[in-house]
């Protein structure tokens, strides 16, 4: 499967610089294709060790295929408009940036990234955006877009999307996927390393919650990733989860994906992350889902 979890905040970038595009000539300008979107609403103990500035309870994935007559290198700026924001311009490739800037390219013409909005962090608008993509020549082209609902549906009369932590009027908004807490969803993991297992239980109460996956991490003062169990794992699947009703899974140690040689000792503490009902993506010729909600859970330390 394509998504996996542990990219998502890996790449948590958002880029302010603007740029100029030239006339656009449809033989010569870049194509934009299909757009995919994910709105991700996050527990502050998974950002808690940013920037002020850089705590969001709401970020979003922007995923689009952008192709050109002359080849993906001879596009030099892709970059997400937003009508709403004073600062309007978010960078997926950038010819004035450095290049450690530059955002994920799953696939040939795939670009991929992550964003928070700068004038609000507890809510983002889900409509008055458009894809730009500029080639070396300064031709260009422009692709209207909105948000998705979880499941892919579209919009429906709803304005923007808000977090559990959103101080205004909720009119026209929509609720992000549910951010579980260890009060209220019962949360607790446990590592058995003898019997090579880790223990999770919870409860979610979000019936929009289809999937789920964890992401695991060590003792540092700013907690290093060191492994992911991805929904898509056999003992995920064989544990569904169904809302108001326990979840409990153990997971051996075998099906955890640990990262950079880290072993099941340095696991310390995990998110949950949740997903609503995936949907199929048109960007691939492969057959592969796409989550539009994401919600990541409070951190958790291992149980006594």
């Amino acid at each position: 499967m394509r998504f996996t979890v542990g990219f998502l905040f890996l790449s948590f970038i958002f880029m302010l610089t603007a740029c100029t595009s030239g006339p656009g000539e449809d033989e010569f300008a870049p194509e934009i294709g299909d757009i995919e979107t994910t709105i991700i609403h996050s527990h502050g103990s998974l950002y808690s060790h940013l920037p002020s500035e850089e705590q969001r309870t709401i970020g979003f994935i922007i995923s689009v295929i952008v192709t050109d007559p002359d080849g993906s290198n001879d596009i030099t700026d892709i970059y997400l408009y937003d009508k709403n924001s004073n600062i309007n311009r978010y960078f997926l490739r950038s010819s004035e940036l450095s290049s450690k800037y530059d955002c994920r390219k799953p696939a040939g013409d795939l670009f991929e990234c992550s964003f928070y909005s700068s004038d609000q962090s507890d809510n983002v608008d889900l409509s008055g955006y458009e894809i730009v993509a500029v080639d070396r020549y300064g031709y260009s082209s422009r692709k209207v877009f909105e948000f998705k609902l979880p499941a892919g549906a579209e919009l429906e009369g709803q304005e923007f999307v808000y977090s559990d932590v959103f101080s205004g009027g909720t009119n026209n908004g929509i609720a992000g996927l549910e951010v579980m807490t260890i009060v209220d969803n019962d949360l607790v993991f446990t590592l058995d390393e003898a019997e090579e297992l880790l223990r999770l239980e919870f409860v979610s109460n979000d019936d929009r919650v289809r999937e789920y996956g964890l992401e695991l991490y060590d003792n540092s003062t700013t907690p290093k990733l060191v492994g992911e169990v991805p929904f898509d794992k056999i003992v995920i699947q064989g544990n569904a989860i169904s809302s108001s009703i326990k979840t409990l899974v153990n997971i051996p140690l075998s099906q955890i994906n640990f990262i950079d040689g880290n072993i099941a000792s340095d696991i310390y503490g995990l998110h949950v992350v949740l997903f609503d009902q995936s949907t199929i993506s048109t960007q691939l010729e492969v057959e592969s889902e796409w989550f539009n909600y994401m919600g990541y859970s409070e951190f958790i330390t291992l149980a006594p």
